[in-house]
């Protein structure tokens, strides 16, 4: 990653956002380049950085000890989220251990399959790789925002319902990763089966739900659902580099945290494994390449976005605006786990349809 979008990064916030001010229109991108002889054999085969993604707030040490001493005793059902574009990395191998310490129902829901592109045979590879894992019950897969999608859930919580003290609610205690769509359930399932007040906050970045909050979503039987704040990975426990860079992609954890230019560099790693591409006509490049630098600095020209203190290419602002696109699904929707990945068709994201839906989102967007 080059010193320049280092020392760009430590600008003051406002003078590096006055070129997101800019004009960004540019026309829809068109295959127009000779493909034939692109491969993701001439470009990187693995990713390296420095260092792993290191944040672990005080709310975040809070909150688990919160939940080992006080909420995990008392729930009586443990709705996991996890995030469908990522569904081994989104795993949390410290809340893991620590739930597999009371004897709870336990559900896996994977949520964002609209982004992920979940088939059915990569449905069957997941579950049957968390049931083997031990200490779940039940595996679902849901789209967080779509209330037909997650009413299943709901049978699931009428299912295992308190039968003892009936009168009294369950306790359904929802957990997870930062950003994985926790509040964004709740409130689902809040609009569809319950008309009392109140509704967990959401937003695009990660952290923002940092108190534990209860919400009614059932009332017959009677089911409330605590909401927690995401649990980021500390550097310690998680695999290796790659493994942090897929949270940090995703938006387990803030953009500023991980380096915009760093998590862009990875969304190219990632796309040219893939033979993904439609980022070379989408960022005005002629031709792939594993310089994000270079890619970056294509696409600021192109959409014509200048730091108007130094009159050249932000490329900070490019790589926000890049990184936005792949979590509103402009490149397509893909798994990001290695394991998945081969069951991608071949040739899904160079065709005609690939590109149309690309160039679909850019006029709506």
């Amino acid at each position: 990653v080059s010193t320049q979008s280092t020392w760009v990064n430590s600008l003051p916030c406002v003078v590096r956002r006055l070129s997101t001010l800019a004009p960004a229109t540019s026309a829809p991108p068109t295959a127009h380049k000779d493909r034939s002889s692109w491969s993701s054999k001439n470009h990187r085969d693995s990713y390296t950085m420095v260092d792993k993604v290191n944040w672990y707030p005080g709310h975040m040490h809070k909150s688990l000890k919160l939940l080992e001493e006080t909420f995990l005793p008392k729930c009586h059902v443990i709705l996991e989220i996890r995030d469908a574009r990522i569904p081994y990395a989104s795993k949390n191998s410290r809340l893991e251990q620590l739930i597999k310490g009371f004897n709870k129902k336990r559900i896996v829901v994977y949520t964002k399959i609209d982004l992920a592109g979940t088939t059915p045979k990569m449905k069957r590879q997941i579950e049957q790789r968390v049931m083997a894992d031990g200490g779940v019950d039940e595996v679902m897969f849901a789209n967080a925002k779509q209330s037909g999608s997650v009413r299943h859930i709901i049978g699931k919580m009428r299912k295992h319902a308190r039968e003892k003290f009936s009168t009294l609610p369950t306790i359904v205690l929802v957990v997870g990763v930062p950003n994985v769509g926790k509040s964004t359930i709740i409130n689902t399932l809040r609009r569809a089966h319950y008309a009392g007040r109140g509704r967990a906050a959401v937003a695009k970045h990660a952290g923002v739900t940092k108190h534990i909050a209860t919400f009614n979503v059932l009332k017959e039987p009677k089911v409330q659902i605590m909401d927690t704040p995401g649990i980021f990975l500390p550097a310690l426990d998680m695999d290796d580099v790659e493994h942090s860079m897929k949270l940090a992609l995703t938006g387990a954890v803030r953009d500023k945290i991980a380096g915009s230019d760093n998590i862009c560099d990875y969304l190219l790693f990632k796309l040219n494994q893939m033979e993904n591409w439609n980022y070379v006509d989408l960022t005005g490049l002629e031709e792939p390449t594993d310089d994000v630098n270079k890619m970056l600095n294509s696409y600021a020209t192109k959409l014509e976005l200048y730091d108007h203190g130094w009159n050249e290419p932000d490329e900070y602002a490019a790589a926000g605006r890049l990184i936005e696109q792949y979590r509103q699904g402009y490149f397509g929707n893909f798994p990001l786990d290695e394991e998945l990945v081969p069951l991608i068709k071949k040739g899904t994201f160079n065709s005609a349809a690939s590109l149309a839906d690309l160039s679909q989102k850019l006029d709506a967007g």
